[in-house]
């Protein structure tokens, strides 16, 4: 699994799963925490570090590597082994959803499997989307980000016994942990290189050391006592270790390891780990009813998780930011160039580290200079290189995202031909390799494959060999309306009118009608009740399915999500399925988790 780069702090985070993310949270205002912080070298006494190493044969067989072989692995640990549950973090249980719900357990030095039936997550964890850490425990919805409680339960499927749970810290030992020893067990992928074959079995790594610093998720120590739930720890993290129980020498579990960071001053290099509180565990336990199922040594009434029910302000920052790009996405398919500019610039104010902000302003850049300037001239240049820090900024923002690339490749070359003679276009070797190497790679969405040949078709300056990369877009996914513009550029470069006029016409149709559904699908699934509006969103739909023969997916989802909106669950349910059939692979899954909703008759809402 990937990690989410986030500004705020993501980049500089080396997540401790296999190739996963993190989150967010509080705890009981009873613990008195100290604050401060000792050195990462700090040793544990010699005494308590032979009662720790004694420990290990005790607390091994409750130690469980988890995760596919495919998707990554991460630890978990069994906390009841009546009710068959395990405690891991949230990001590796996230692995669960990234493998379309299946997850194995194996038990520590042994080869028996298990299978995870069910994954339960803390209502704080936080997620990063739009750059933006955001309070949701939906793993469709982002990364978790680590900074936040990431926990999470696993709940075995029926089976062979469990071992024993592993005890958990009391209040008084959690109020007195600044450099406590501690120790922990798990699967680090430096030991853990990969998944263990039909009979091989799993063996746990140990590390030793002490607490060094107690904060809130903030990284401030000035925080309420109760909010202290970030732990800081010298003991070497890597990713796989992530889930891993942090323990004392008496045996209990005080933290649940979740990411480490390496920070550079000058010449040196230091590795630094945390941890989340196992408080956050209790209040987990409490959100979903499993208390009873737990040896929890607190007082229920003492866990409060109201404070989670309430509205998460930055989920209504992004709520509201997203929707104004999406209005402006609508507004440039309706070729209104300036009013999509001023609803990006103003959701920028809102949400400066949106990408999408970024991606639609480098659209309405480029357009604007190639439809309506129409000239090579020093205001269409401008407008070029608007474009290209437009793609700059989203690159930065989302640096693992193909599309931003595509977008950096064509902004230079429209740079490049800027200077270009009238009716001569040059060849851009750079962005043609940028292409290649994405046309060639594995797993690309349907529509980066296709922006990838438009790219390569404009990158060769328009020659003969172009028209063959414009074709496969179009087979890729027909239903870009930019594969048609970049066919009548292509067509007008080689004189041939006609059909310069036709592949306009049809852009023109496919751009209507992405602008019509998507004002549909925000009308039928918006949050905010004053907005939706089922009987004009079928309207809209309607019409955009009328326009794509009923075969384009997107307007199926749209008419599907508008019947479901207006109590029509059986009419939603034939048209989700519908666009479930008809949509490439990448955006299958989003329209599985609608038509479930639609089954269970709950209108979608997004």
């Amino acid at each position: 699994m990937s990690g989410a780069a986030q500004r705020l702090a993501l980049t500089a985070w080396l997540l401790c799963c296999g190739w996963a993310t993190a989150a967010q949270h509080d705890g009981p205002a009873d613990f008195r925490l100290g604050g401060g912080s000792v050195p990462f070298w700090t040793a544990a006494p010699r005494e308590d570090a032979l009662d720790l190493s004694e420990l290990v044969n005790t607390l091994q067989p409750s130690i469980f590597l988890v995760g596919t072989s495919d998707a990554g692995h991460g630890t978990a640990f069994v906390i009841s082994q009546e009710h068959r549950l395990l405690a891991t973090n949230a990001h590796v249980a996230d692995i669960m959803h990234a493998s379309g719900g299946e997850m194995v357990a194996i038990a520590n030095g042994t080869a028996r499997t298990y299978r995870v039936d069910e994954a339960f997550y803390h209502p704080g964890v936080r997620r990063v989307i739009g750059n933006m850490a955001v309070r949701t425990p939906d793993p469709a919805h982002g990364d978790v980000y680590p900074e936040s409680p990431d926990v999470a339960v696993l709940r075995l499927a029926a089976g062979e016994e469990l071992p024993p749970a592993i005890p958990l810290a009391e209040p008084g030992e959690l109020a007195q942990l600044l450099a406590k020893p501690v120790a922990m067990l798990g699967y680090p992928g430096h030991d853990t290189e990969c998944w263990p074959a039909v009979g091989e079995k799993a063996e746990a790594t140990f590390r030793q050391g002490v607490i060094c610093r107690i904060t809130d998720f903030t990284n401030s120590v000035n925080a309420s006592p109760g909010e202290l739930q970030f732990i800081q720890h010298s003991m070497a993290s890597w990713p796989g270790f992530s889930g891993s129980p942090i323990f004392l020498p008496n045996g209990r579990v005080v933290a649940l390891n979740n990411c480490g960071a390496t920070k550079k001053q000058g010449e040196r290099i230091t590795s630094l780990a945390w941890g989340v509180r196992v408080d956050c565990l209790w209040e987990l336990l409490k959100q979903h009813g499993l208390w009873s199922e737990v040896a929890v040594p607190a007082s229920l009434d003492e866990i409060d998780v109201q404070r989670f029910a309430a509205p998460d302000p930055a989920a209504k920052r992004l709520a509201q930011a997203q929707r104004l790009v999406a209005e402006a996405r609508i507004d440039l398919m309706r070729d209104d160039v300036q009013k999509a500019v001023e609803k990006c610039n103003e959701a920028a104010k809102i949400a400066p580290n949106l990408t999408a902000i970024y991606d639609v302003r480098c659209i309405a850049y480029n357009f604007y200079a190639n439809h309506k300037i129409k000239a090579r001239n020093a205001e269409s240049k401008r407008y070029f290189q608007f474009a290209l820090e437009q793609a700059q900024q989203a690159a930065e923002l989302e640096p693992a995202s193909v599309d931003h690339y595509l977008d950096l490749a064509v902004c230079e070359i429209n740079v490049a031909n800027s200077d270009a003679p009238p009716g001569r276009f040059y060849e851009v070797p750079k962005a043609v390799e940028l292409a290649n190497a994405i046309i060639g790679a594995d797993g690309v969405r349907a529509r980066d494959l296709a922006y990838a040949y438009r790219t390569r078709a404009f990158a060769k300056g328009w020659s003969k060999d172009s028209l063959n990369d414009i074709e496969q877009a179009i087979k890729t996914d027909p239903w870009i309306p930019q594969n048609y513009t970049t066919l009548a550029t292509f067509a007008g470069v080689h004189g041939d009118a006609t059909a310069q006029r036709a592949a306009q016409e049809r852009a023109t149709a496919l751009a209507s009608a992405i602008a019509d559904s998507d004002q549909a699908w925000l009308e039928a699934t918006s949050k905010d009740d004053h907005r939706r509006q089922g009987e004009a969103a079928i309207r809209l739909a309607e019409r955009a399915c009328a326009a794509t023969d009923y075969q384009w997916w997107g307007a199926l989802r749209s008419l599907a999500a508008a019947h479901a909106e207006i109590g029509d669950f059986d009419k939603a349910v034939e048209l989700a399925r519908k666009a479930q059939e008809a949509a490439p692979d990448d955006e299958a899954g989003p329209i599985h988790r609608q038509l479930r909703s639609y089954r269970a008759h709950q209108p979608w809402r997004q």
